[in-house]
């Protein structure tokens, strides 16, 4: 008996070739999915460490927060008293100097006169008491129109 080989020996070969190929590329794609999933898992990692540490400065400024609001507090009372300190500042520009009024006034009275009583007024209430125009300044200039809401000083004695 003759046998006789059906098979073709090259489409064999070709077929194993194929195989080959497919299981590299099976095999590669396995090998990427697997790095991928390390890589991932070591960024999880990371990514916990991280909210770890945020989670502890959280702590840390929320029992920061107290002394920040007390700070807040401090400076804005701080504030508040420089705008008093200037306002007060800007009354006493304002006014005239007490100390030098009270000198002049020792050094212009004769001997043997006593002051009772000393007052700052305002030119509307020298005018109300019928103080001559010669004492206080020139009519002309006292005439001018008043602004609304402005504080009159007291400038004189």
């Amino acid at each position: 008996m003759i046998k006789i080989n059906l098979h073709d020996y090259k489409e064999e070969i070709i077929k194993i070739g194929i195989q080959k190929q497919v299981i590299r590329g099976c095999t590669i794609i396995i090998g990427a999915l697997v790095i991928i999933g390390v890589f991932w898992v070591l960024q999880q990692v990371k990514a916990d460490a991280v909210r770890g540490e945020i989670m502890a400065l959280d702590k840390q400024v929320q029992s920061l927060a107290k002394d920040v609001r007390v700070i807040q507090k401090m400076q804005n009372k701080q504030k508040r008293v420089l705008q008093i300190m200037e306002g007060i500042q800007g009354l006493r520009d304002r006014q005239m100097p007490l100390t030098k009024i009270l000198a002049d006034l020792s050094m212009n009275i004769p001997d043997g006169i006593w002051l009772t009583d000393i007052e700052q007024n305002t030119l509307k209430d020298i005018t109300k008491s019928k103080v001559p125009v010669i004492f206080v300044g020139d009519p002309k200039v006292l005439n001018t129109k008043k602004k609304k809401g402005k504080i009159e000083p007291y400038e004189f004695i």
